[in-house]
């Protein structure tokens, strides 16, 4: 083909240049393209035309792939000078031909290579055949239109045939006004076209291309009417599209419809075999498509639980996933199908939910827990820079919107610029997004294009690693710990069962061991040997544990205690140097432990007058350690590192569950009727009754404190304004200097996390029941962990 373009330029010299100059009155060029093309480009300018495609720039050729296969000639190409519109058309069978307007600056006919030129007359109608060694080419002046072809036959069927009138073509080529433009045909029945074709019409662009990213916009338009799909919408008013916020942002494709008037739009389509539905009349916009091997639909409701009512006979309540009900769709509820079949939906769709304003049906209950962790995760495709960058360049409201990558994105492409070629184009790495926007007896199109580099693909700064299901409900927080043989880090959780369980970051069971009783309050994570080997520090009611990343015992513990064990253990390391201090609480009698499982002798404090009402705690405010016991009564006991008193405070306070913080040089808390009480380290006491209605909750470190009443979350005096609903404490985490909070609000089950000016971070928060607890792993990644349900573990990572 190459070698044929080579020497078109050749060819259309010689005609002109042996052919009688044409006096004849001129007609457009527009009049003489085949009756049967189906591909035309329009441009003014054809040499810049053919440098664009000499770049070889793969976006530039999305919409002039096929004629580019015919026009990239390294020579002779050069020698044709058109001053007027060029169109150069492809027809149904292959053929091509150039059209513009004759003229004695067209061709250059110095220096040519070798040629046969030989004269043809046929009927009335004269002809230049030129060949240059095995290339074949036709030229011939019609009116004052110079056309060359690849084909004798077809050039003289042109120029047997009186003008060439196609009224579509003819509106679309008024309405694209830019100098260069695609115009391609649509072929009703063609077995070449795909779903996206409805009837034989025309679609016309003008086209860019900005680095990676290709844009066209233009018009559809039949000779008729508009294609029977497309004018069941003539009569909708576009709407915004918003399915793509609920789209995984892992789809291979999916078609959107928007309508203003479901019923009239039930009423106009000649596949919808019930025309008036509760379930959509409810509805304003649609969409089904694909991930890998699943199939889904989406539906947006404008009074979700209407939609529901209207269907819930064919739908039977299964399974509770993350808080969102998973219907399972009767085999006989095929009222999708029946309801929506404007879609052409033929999937089998057996599980539904509902996500807020819409319902979304999957072919599976794994794909919908799939589909449902991708919203939770706000991974959705509204959000990936390459579709914000393709919407950028189109409308937010349209009628009809098909989008696809890799496969999908092609058959788009191809459908739109090659409907009626067989040819192998395959453009893999590509997002594409179509729209229509359907007036009266046309459609707006535009059709946005980008390469899917690295760089640009979707950005997800929270991804979630794992989802650990255990047999059992889970007890009291998960933890992270390094396992020193695998130089990776386990994650450790105990369920009502008391099995204490040690699991990978991709959910594998690492191990776990049973006990006679549950662990009290959380696990501490040591290094007793001081060698970077970790261990879990705890206590049951019966015994002191130290076990290793394996589950085992290490030596010399446990101890076995005959009294009950009240408190969970408190660990201190009080310079550091992890010489470990334990304390185990039984009932008032507080006994201090160290390394070797020895009670250290120089604590002389033995027990308190009242039962100990919570763990003891460990401060240090500037060079003096405090250890801090509580008692049921609410009196607090100032204890040196030896247990001798080291503040004397006869008033009794009624602590909330927070507990006792430092804040600054001071000792603080917050009572359960919400006084803030600071305490000096001479004893003095100040109180300040906090405004709020709900319980005040308090953590700190170091200079930072954050507090949170109801749903305002205060950050060193940054005032940040949560969502309505029930939150957990907030909770300070350090890690590689960077400092964090978090809260989890348990009703919609989302987890917060900010950073230590108040900013927060990007891709949350992310679903979670519970507290997070933040660590960062021996790879160096950040791990937040929390669960999913009582019986689940979910563990993201924070890109």
């Amino acid at each position: 083909m190459k070698t044929v373009l080579k020497y078109l330029l050749l060819i259309s010299t010689l005609v002109l240049y042996n052919c009688t100059d044409p006096s004849s009155t001129a007609k457009t060029v527009w009049d003489t393209i085949p009756q049967n093309s189906t591909s035309v480009v329009k441009t003014e300018n054809f040499n810049n035309f053919l440098a664009a495609l000499k770049q070889d720039n793969s976006q530039e050729s999305i919409a002039t792939n096929g004629i580019a296969e015919i026009l990239k000639s390294e020579n002779l190409l050069q020698y044709f000078n058109p001053s007027d519109e060029t169109l150069i058309a492809i027809t149904s069978k292959g053929d091509f031909s150039i059209h513009t307007k004759w003229a004695d600056s067209l061709l250059k006919i110095d220096s040519l290579p070798n040629r046969l030129i030989e004269t043809l007359k046929i009927e009335k109608f004269e002809f230049q055949k030129i060949t240059v060694d095995d290339a074949i080419l036709f030229s011939a002046i019609k009116d004052s239109i110079y056309i060359l072809s690849s084909s004798q036959q077809h050039l003289t069927t042109l120029m047997r045939n009186s003008i060439n009138i196609q009224p579509a073509l003819n509106s679309i080529n008024k309405a694209v006004v830019d100098s260069t433009a695609i115009f391609t045909k649509h072929i009703k029945n063609n077995p070449l076209n795909d779903s996206l074709s409805f009837g034989s019409y025309w679609e016309g662009y003008a086209y860019t291309t900005d680095n990676d990213l290709f844009s066209a916009h233009g018009i559809l338009k039949s000779n008729d009417t508009l294609p029977y799909f497309i004018d069941s919408f003539k009569n909708q008013k576009p709407q915004p599209i918003t399915i793509p916020q609920v789209l995984p942002v892992t789809i291979d494709g999916a078609t959107i419809i928007s309508f203003s008037d479901s019923v009239q739009l039930l009423k106009s389509s000649e596949k919808v075999s019930i025309a008036q539905s509760t379930f959509f009349e409810t509805l304003q916009e649609f969409a089904s498509g694909t991930v890998g091997t699943d199939s889904f639909v989406v539906a947006k409701s404008l009074d979700a639980s209407l939609s529901l009512e209207s269907i819930e006979m064919y739908l039977t309540e299964n399974v509770d996933y993350r808080g969102v009900m998973l219907y399972t769709i009767q085999e006989d509820g095929d009222f999708i199908n029946n309801k929506v079949s404007v879609l052409n939906i033929s999937e089998e769709l057996n599980t539904l939910f509902r996500i807020e304003n819409y319902l979304i049906a999957t072919s599976s209950v794994t794909a919908a827990e799939d589909y449902i962790r991708a919203l939770q995760a706000s991974i959705v495709l509204a959000k990936d820079q390459n579709y914000i960058a393709l919407q950028n360049v189109l409308s937010n409201a349209a009628t009809i919107v098909y989008i696809g990558r890799n496969n999908i994105s092609n058959d788009i492409l191809v459908t739109t610029f090659e409907p009626n070629r067989n040819n192998n184009t395959n453009r893999k790495g590509l997002l594409t997004v179509k729209q229509l926007i359907v007036e009266k007896d046309y459609a707006n199109v535009a059709l946005a294009s980008i390469k899917e580099q690295k760089s640009n693909a979707p950005q997800i700064p929270v991804s979630q690693i794992s989802e650990i299901d255990i047999p059992n409900t889970i007890l009291g927080k998960a933890i992270f710990l390094n396992n020193t043989s695998s130089k990776k880090t386990n994650i450790i959780t105990q369920d009502i069962e008391n099995t204490l369980y040690a699991f990978s970051d991709n959910g594998t069971k690492v191990w776990s061991r049973n006990f006679d009783n549950p662990v009290l309050g959380e696990i501490t994570v040591i290094d007793l040997n001081k060698n970077r080997k970790q261990q879990l520090a705890f206590t049951t009611k019966d015994g002191f544990y130290v076990i290793d990343n394996r589950g085992k015992d290490v030596a010399p513990f446990p101890i076995r205690f005959k009294d009950e064990v009240t408190q969970p253990l408190s660990v201190f390391d009080y310079d550091g140097n992890r010489k470990y201090r334990f304390l185990v609480v039984q009932g008032k009698e507080v006994l201090m432990y160290d390394k070797k499982a020895k009670t250290v002798k120089g604590f002389t404090f033995k027990k308190t007058k009242n039962t100990i009402a919570s763990s003891p705690k460990h401060l240090r405010l500037g060079s003096k350690d405090y250890i801090l016991i509580t008692e049921d009564t609410g009196k607090i006991n100032f204890l040196s590192r030896t247990g001798k008193s080291r503040i004397s405070v006869s008033d009794k306070f009624d602590i909330s569950e927070d507990g006792i913080h430092k804040q600054g040089t001071q000792f603080a808390f917050i009572t359960k009727k919400n006084e803030q009480v600071t305490i000096s380290q001479s004893g003095k006491i100040q109180r300040k009754k906090l405004d709020g209605a709900g319980q005040f909750r308090l953590d700190t470190e170091n200079n930072l404190i954050v507090l949170l009443n109801d749903n305002i979350l205060n950050i060193d005096g940054k005032i940040i304004e949560l969502p309505f609903g029930i939150y957990t404490a907030p909770h300070i985490h350090t890690s590689n200097k960077n400092t964090y909070i978090t809260v989890t609000e348990t009703q919609e089950n989302q987890v917060y996390v900010y950073d230590s000016t108040g900013r927060l971070l990007e891709g949350f928060p992310v679903y979670g029941t519970t507290p997070a607890v933040l660590y960062r792993t021996t790879a160096k990644k950040l791990q937040l962990l929390t669960l999913g349900n009582d019986k689940q573990l979910l563990l993201y990572q924070i890109n």
